[in-house]
């Protein structure tokens, strides 16, 4: 779906995107953010484009996009592909990730968003985050963070922590290890940890949950308030996608552990796609990072979100019933 040129405010400091990845396609958003934390989605898409303001994964898996371009890059690798059972070729997954990325990677950071300032200046992407947890391909994409070689290209790993787990915060501060909280010292809490694996590889680590409320909290707050965050002008139907990816999606319950409340996120019956709402959440750890200042998940500034309340010791016994 191609999206109209936006302009940045001139309060923007940065720009970040997160990228998801699918067997057959890919989807981002794209987060133009100042250091209070306030901004706009600025542009989201998915790679292949899309022609067509709304769709589903299963569409897009149907359509067979990844495919189609990596055949376009290499054609050669269709004589030997497998065929599914309406007779298409399929690429074969691993070496379609892989090529399909490094062209989604060069497309966004190459993008140029027009700065509202006199000068005609523009800004382009500070931090791309990659959805690297996912089983089929995690090697693979893992790899090709490696092989690309740009610093401000990260895996991103997102964690369902509930309050009985332990927290960021409480994790021993490993020599090498970044958390949130030492980038925005005063904070509480951290949403996110920037760490490494046994193999040495860095990686992003975040807290979905807390990330997911402070989202919708931060999406809530009336425009023009501080660490508002908005989507960027268009009618309805042209957000239709977004919207419900982000707010139809999931619902949080808030779950009491070792004296603590925390949201926990679950998707809805018929798991709807979820898509742009997990690109957005990523984009929330990767502003933080960049340097916006994220207030501790109890500041329920805005709008709260509808939720459940019950405690962990009861959770089994009534989701059971």
């Amino acid at each position: 779906m191609k999206m109209r040129m936006i302009h940045v405010s001139i309060t923007t400091n940065h720009i970040v995107a997160h990228l998801d990845v699918h067997n057959e396609i890919f989807i981002y958003n794209v987060l133009a953010a100042d250091l209070q934390f306030g901004g706009s989605f600025i542009d989201y898409g998915s790679w292949p484009e899309v022609p067509t303001i709304y769709f589903t994964k299963r569409n897009a898996a149907a359509w067979r996009l990844l495919t189609r371009e990596f055949f376009k890059l290499k054609p050669t690798a269709k004589v030997k592909a497998e065929k599914n059972k309406q007779g298409h070729a399929l690429a074969e997954l691993e070496p379609k990730i892989y090529a399909n990325l490094w062209a989604a990677c060069d497309y966004l950071l190459q993008k140029e968003y027009p700065r509202m300032d006199a000068h005609g200046n523009t800004m382009r992407i500070t931090k791309l985050g990659i959805d690297a947890r996912w089983g089929p391909a995690t090697k693979t994409i893992r790899q090709f963070i490696a092989d690309y070689r740009n610093p401000n290209v990260v895996a991103c790993f997102g964690h369902g922590i509930s309050p009985d787990m332990k927290q960021y915060e409480e994790y021993d501060r490993t020599k090498g290890w970044m958390f949130e909280d030492q980038v925005h010292p005063g904070k509480k809490t951290c949403d996110w940890v920037w760490r490494f694996d046994k193999s040495g590889n860095y990686y992003l680590c975040m807290d979905v949950n807390r990330l997911k409320t402070f989202l919708h909290q931060r999406l809530s707050c009336p425009i023009g308030s501080n660490s508002a965050l908005t989507l960027f002008n268009a009618p309805p139907d042209k957000h239709a996608m977004w919207a419900d990816h982000v707010r139809n999606s999931e619902e949080p319950e808030t779950i009491i552990a070792k004296n603590r409340d925390k949201d926990i996120w679950k998707i809805k019956d018929g798991h709807p796609d979820n898509d742009y709402f997990d690109t957005a959440v990523g984009c929330m750890a990767l502003a933080s990072w960049a340097g916006s200042a994220i207030r501790d998940a109890g500041d329920r500034t805005g709008q709260k979100v509808v939720r459940t309340r019950r405690s962990l010791s009861n959770k089994f016994a009534i989701k059971n019933k």
